[in-house]
C-alpha cells in the first residue's frame, strides 16, 4: 500500500473526502487518525504468494557471476539480473491490481529463538463492492500500550458508509462511523516500497519458476538496509537483512520477505518482515457483525493530527 514511504508518526496527508482538521476534535476521529498513523507501521503493501509450494519446473535464470548475457527481460522494470527500473515494475504491479479483488497481508514478527516477542500483523480484504481492513498486534507492544494506542481494529468500507472497531491497549472497544474516505489509501495496490529495496538488493542468484503454467521469478539477496518499516518500535538493526522475493511475469509482486538480526527491548533478536498477495481475482470482503453497532453510535468529527 502506499505508505511505506512515509516516516513513523508522520500525519497522514489528506485524499479528496478525507477529513483532517485540529487536535481539539472529536475523539472517534482521532482514533481513526492514530489508528492511521499506527498504520503507517504496518507496512501494508501486498501480494500473491505462492508461500513455498512445490513447483512443476524450475529454470535458473543468468545471475551476475555467469558470463552469459541476459537473454531477455523478465517482467516490466527487470531484467535476468535483477530489478533496473522500480518505477516501471510498481507500475505494472498497480497495472495488474487496478479494479481487481485481491488480499494483501503484512506480517512483521520478532522473535528470540522460537519465543515471539512481539508481532504486528494488517489485512487489507478489497473486494469487488468493499474492503474490510483487519490489525493486531501482540506480545511486546501490547504490554506497553500507552505508547501504541491501538491495539486491534477493524475497519469496513462500501464506499458509501465506513464503519471501524478500535481496541485499546485496555480492552476497551469502540465503534463508529468514520468519513467514507478515510482509509481509502490502505487498498491501494501498492509495492514501490518492495520494488525499490529489490533494485538496491545485491543479488545472490535469480530463478524462474513455472508453477501450474504461470512463470513465477525468485530473487535472493543480502545486504539489504534494514528501514523502519521493515520492524516494531524498539528493534534497532544489528546488521544487514537477507531478501527474499517473489514476482509474476505480469509485474505482480507476489511475496517479500526480509530478515535481520537486532536488538529489541534489550534482548537480541530476529525480525522477520513479510509482505504478501493473495487472492487476487477471488477476495470478497462481507459486512461485519457489528456493522448496525457502528452505524447506530453516528460518524465523529473529522480532526486531529496522527500521534502514532
Amino acid at each position: 500500500m502506499g505508505i511505506h514511504g512515509r516516516k513513523a508518526y508522520e500525519p497522514l496527508a489528506p485524499r479528496v473526502g478525507m477529513g483532517h482538521a485540529s487536535s481539539g476534535a472529536g475523539t472517534g476521529a482521532g482514533v481513526a487518525l492514530v489508528l492511521a498513523a499506527t498504520l503507517v507501521l504496518a507496512g501494508c503493501s501486498g501480494v500473491a504468494a505462492p508461500d513455498g509450494t512445490p513447483t512443476r519446473s524450475v529454470t535458473p535464470v543468468p545471475v551476475p557471476t555467469d558470463a552469459t548475457p541476459p537473454a531477455r527481460a523478465t517482467a516490466p522494470g527487470l531484467s535476468s539480473f535483477g530489478v533496473e527500473n522500480a518505477s516501471l515494475l510498481a507500475a505494472a504491479h498497480r497495472r495488474r491490481l487496478a479494479d481487481t479483488p485481491f488480499t494483501e497481508r503484512t506480517v512483521t514478527t520478532v522473535r528470540d529463538g522460537n519465543a515471539v516477542l512481539g508481532r504486528r500483523t494488517l489485512v487489507v480484504q478489497h473486494g469487488p463492492e468493499a474492503f474490510r481492513l483487519v490489525y493486531d498486534v501482540e506480545g511486546g507492544p501490547r504490554r506497553d500500550a500507552r505508547s501504541f494506542g491501538t491495539v486491534a481494529a477493524e475497519v469496513w468500507s462500501d464506499g458509501r458508509t465506513t464503519v471501524q472497531s478500535i481496541t485499546d491497549g485496555d480492552g476497551s472497544v469502540r465503534r463508529a462511523r468514520v468519513p467514507s474516505g478515510f482509509y481509502s489509501e490502505f487498498v491501494d495496490p501498492e509495492a514501490s516500497l518492495y520494488a525499490q529495496t529489490l533494485e538496491r538488493a545485491s543479488l545472490r542468484r535469480v530463478e524462474r519458476r513455472v508453477v501450474d503454467g504461470t512463470a513465477r521469478y525468485v530473487f535472493v539477496a543480502e545486504g539489504v538496509e534494514p528501514r523502519p518499516v521493515f520492524g516494531l518500535p524498539g528493534a534497532s538493526p544489528t546488521g544487514n537483512a537477507s531478501l527474499r522475493a517473489v514476482v509474476g511475469a505480469d509485474g505482480v509482486v507476489h511475496r517479500v520477505t526480509l530478515t535481520y538480526p537486532a536488538r529489541y527491548r534489550g534482548r537480541s533478536a530476529t525480525v522477520e518482515h513479510v509482505f504478501e498477495y493473495t487472492r487476487i481475482d477471488t477476495t470478497t470482503a462481507p459486512r461485519p457483525s457489528w456493522y448496525e453497532e457502528a452505524v447506530e453510535n453516528g460518524t465523529p468529527t473529522p480532526g486531529v493530527r496522527a500521534e502514532g
